[in-house]
């Protein structure tokens, strides 16, 4: 009895000893095979990836060089094999895990600020056995030069994400207490920045998802200007892709509770855009060009989609304001009676309709000539109602009343319209 317990001890122990072996060829594995994905998507290149290899803990180094925005990626791993996390482990938080891995990954931009001594961004992982991955962003507080002429400044940001590998999602939450963005044009400078995404990878194909990003506060301060700023509050932008076998479908929303520009607030006030009745195919094939740059091949792919597609693009627009609504909405039809094979012929099949409604005070404070010591503001005011004036006497505008103007513009087979009136347009134009 006491020979058989012995050996049960013992047969436990060694299985024990040789786990985190065995749990650390897994790691590897799983790290080759995330960066074979990774380079799989257009315009990522895997420069270098090493992987050194321990009994409890591995490391490695991953270089990664993105064409847009043109930056090289700089990763350093530090693996804890499994089966169970760090002791430490925030992931885990005290529940029991039987993990692959535990990793901290320390991410740096070469050329981003070289005498940072700091990482960027740190990431902790916890891989669990079936794939499924969540992890901890921690961005420090950081003041880095982007270029010779624009600097980035945040302060101590975090947030988490997990993927999963049966369903091939990635949700990301990342909150962000301020990001400044100064440039030789100005600053513009993010208050309580929330970004939020989910998205389902799909091979060869576009990938559905939603993407969100929010923020309290947003103040543009063009510089060398002493005006009051730009600014904006309870900014809201959301982005969704849903993907079927034959037919994708894009909207992007953005919606403020208010903006204050030239002395005036305006909203609530809303925009959105949708796409619809878009190839699924030929749209994978223009998201992986444009991902590398190449326009001309992006152009050529954009004609095939058009005509493999019957594309419908709308858009609407209501911003709230004292005198009135700003309200507008276009739409943009593709509808090919033969395939596309050059811009004339696109011309031809192409169906636009625009209409734009404002009230005079919001042109006005649109158009006004720019501050100067020889202007008043009454008379930059004037001056703006004149140009008003000869727009409306040109046809270029409708006058609704005394405060509100319309224009209104119709493109269809070949013909162009100005708020209801005929354009003569170049001899030939549409025609190929």
């Amino acid at each position: 009895m006491i020979k058989a317990t012995s050996a049960v001890l013992g047969l436990a122990i060694a299985t024990a000893g040789a786990a985190p072996y065995w749990f650390g060829k897994e790691t590897e594995e799983f790290y080759f095979a995330q960066l074979a994905s990774l380079e799989a998507r257009p315009g990522i290149d895997i420069v270098d990836s090493r992987f050194n290899g321990g009994w409890f803990r591995s490391t490695a180094r991953t270089t990664i060089k993105f064409e847009r925005p043109p930056i090289e990626m700089n990763i350093e791993h530090e693996f804890a094999h499994g089966p169970l996390p760090r002791v430490d482990s925030e992931i885990a938080a005290g529940r029991f895990k039987v993990a692959l891995s535990d990793a901290v990954s320390r991410v740096r931009i070469r050329g981003v600020d070289a005498a940072r001594t700091t990482p960027l961004l740190t990431v902790r992982t916890l891989v669990e056995l079936d794939g499924v991955t969540t992890g901890i962003i921690t961005i420090p507080a950081s003041s880095i030069m982007l270029d010779n002429e624009t600097r980035l400044d945040s302060k101590l940001a975090d947030g988490d994400y997990e993927y999963n590998p049966n369903q091939k999602s990635t949700a990301i939450h990342l909150e962000l207490p301020t990001l400044t963005l100064t440039g030789k044009s100005g600053t513009i400078e993010f208050r309580s920045l929330l970004i939020e995404s989910n998205a389902q990878r799909v091979e060869n194909q576009l990938s559905p998802g939603q993407m969100r990003v929010s923020a309290k506060h947003v103040v543009l301060r063009q510089a060398g200007v002493t005006h009051a700023p730009i600014a904006l509050r309870e900014l809201t932008v959301t982005s969704i892709l849903a993907v079927s076998d034959v037919v994708v479908d894009y909207v992007l929303r953005v919606g403020f509770d208010s903006l204050s520009a030239a002395g005036h607030t305006y909203g609530p006030g809303s925009w959105e855009f949708m796409a619809e009745g878009l190839d699924p195919v030929t749209m994978a094939k223009v998201q992986k060009v444009a991902a590398v740059g190449d326009t001309a091949q992006s152009l050529s792919v954009l004609v095939d989609a058009l005509n493999d597609s019957k594309p419908v693009l709308r858009s609407s627009l209501n911003v709230e304001t004292t005198d009135g609504p700003i309200t507008g909405q276009a739409q943009l039809e593709v509808q090919p009676p033969t395939p596309v094979t050059n811009v004339f012929q696109l011309l031809q099949a192409v169906a636009l309709e625009v209409m734009l409604e404002f009230p005079e005070y919001v042109a006005v404070a649109l158009i006004s000539a720019p501050a100067s010591s020889q202007q008043s503001e009454l008379q930059r005011a004037q001056l703006a109602r004149d140009q008003l004036e000869r727009w409306v006497t040109e046809g270029r505008l409708v006058r609704l009343d005394d405060s509100r103007y319309q224009f209104a513009m119709r493109y269809a087979d070949s013909a162009l319209s100005l708020n209801g009136a005929p354009v003569t347009l170049p001899l030939g134009f549409g025609t190929q």
